[in-house]
């Protein structure tokens, strides 16, 4: 369930990066969305079982888990071009890594 969240989490991240940097920036809905599915990123990533953890370490499980904290804790001193990178560049990377974990997990069931 965890991973099903952090793909679609992912997933609608790198859409919103997909409209554009200046849509993104120019459009607090979209800015607001792209924190709220990084919240959801980082809280899926902190209840992943520690047996997934352990079995794809290359993952940021804990670079997700403090970003999360983060946005949620520091909201009032985001930075919109670091949240436009994690839309724009790191989701779409996550989210291939997650769906390889996911085919991964998928095949030995």
């Amino acid at each position: 369930m965890y991973l099903d969240d952090m793909i679609a989490a992912a997933s609608e991240l790198a859409a919103i990066a997909a409209e554009g940097e200046a849509q993104f920036k120019q459009n607090l809905r979209s800015r607001l969305a792209a924190e709220r599915l990084i919240e959801i990123l980082g809280e899926a990533a902190t209840h992943m079982p520690d047996s997934v953890k352990q079995r794809f370490p290359a993952l940021p499980w804990r670079g997700l888990s403090a970003t999360r904290n983060r946005v949620i804790h520091a909201y009032h001193s985001l930075d919109v071009d670091r949240i436009w990178t994690l839309a724009a560049i790191s989701a779409p990377e996550l989210l291939t890594q997650l769906k390889a974990v996911l085919q991964a997990i998928d095949s030995e069931q």
